[in-house]
């Protein structure tokens, strides 16, 4: 996924590493060694609504709707 994406999906159902989740947040870090910027998603588990994922803003893959 792409940052231009993450409006339009917060809160919505998307996939990471072939699992459903609901995308809740996404982080805006810094590395202070580099001082590279970077993203990453926070990802609520929707089977375990306890368990969170942190991951890369890439590795987060839009959810298909049909209609």
């Amino acid at each position: 996924m792409e940052l231009r994406d993450v409006k339009r999906y917060i809160n919505r159902l998307v996939q990471a590493q072939g699992s459903p989740y609901r995308l809740t947040a996404v982080i805006f870090r810094r590395n202070a060694s580099t001082g590279e910027d970077y993203y990453q998603a926070e990802l609520t588990d929707i089977r375990n609504g306890n368990s969170v994922v942190i991951c890369a803003l890439e590795q987060v893959e839009k959810e298909e709707t049909t209609t």
